[in-house]
């Protein structure tokens, strides 16, 4: 079942937070499965952290479209895109970020990045879905390292995707409000629109150093 309606899709972006139990405070077996039921709705799925549970998340996932895990801590991303629409045969690409933190978290223990997925939509109609998972952590080093990221992210964007729709999704571990994350500059830079920002907050960007934002 799709939540889309006609000449429409559905996309989620959800960090399954699949580290090994050691380090999970839930119980990852038994959520993961349920994680994978609950994203079947959605026409494509981003996800983060499919570390070490990747076989449960895919258990009882309906989506036709899967990639294959990169690998669990510390080989792989825990990055992978599940789709109801079929995935080009060119295949999903994997980029390892050039810069990375380990003030806050162990940024630097994975291969974190971003990926490439191209997805087909209708007959000649094609969006290249990107996934990433920035650097965590508010240290002067963690917000330089995702400051990074991004660039480097808006970078292969420009260099891979010239003309072609393009959609972002992931895990970036930022605020507009923080001084140093620059995801204002990187929405604008590369004329992204955010869904938050145009349809959540009618097109009004948070001011840098404002307090945080949160969830009511």
């Amino acid at each position: 079942m799709s939540l889309a309606g006609v000449n429409t899709f559905s996309v989620i972006c959800y960090n399954v937070a699949g580290l090994p139990a050691l380090l999970s405070s839930g119980n990852p077996e038994v959520t993961t499965v349920d994680m994978g039921k609950r994203i079947s709705d959605w026409d494509i799925a981003n996800v983060q952290e499919d570390f070490n549970y990747h076989t449960y998340l895919y258990k009882e996932n309906k989506q036709k479209y899967r990639t294959a895990t990169s690998g669990g801590v510390p080989f792989g991303s825990g990055l992978n895109t599940l789709s109801s629409l079929p995935f080009s045969p060119l295949g999903i690409e994997r980029v390892k970020w050039s810069e990375c933190s380990n003030d806050e978290s162990a940024d630097c223990m994975t291969p974190k990045g971003f990926t490439l997925q191209p997805i087909h939509l209708a007959d000649g109609a094609i969006i290249d879905v990107y996934n990433l998972h920035a650097d965590a952590g508010i240290s002067d080093n963690d917000q330089k390292a995702r400051a990074s990221n991004l660039k480097q992210l808006g970078e292969y964007i420009s260099e891979n995707s010239p003309g072609n729709a393009v959609i972002v999704m992931g895990d970036t571990n930022t605020r507009y409000t923080r001084e140093l994350d620059t995801i204002l500059e990187f929405t604008q830079n590369y004329n992204f629109t955010d869904g938050w920002i145009e349809y959540v907050r009618k097109g009004d960007f948070p001011k840098k150093g404002a307090e945080a934002i949160k969830c009511e």
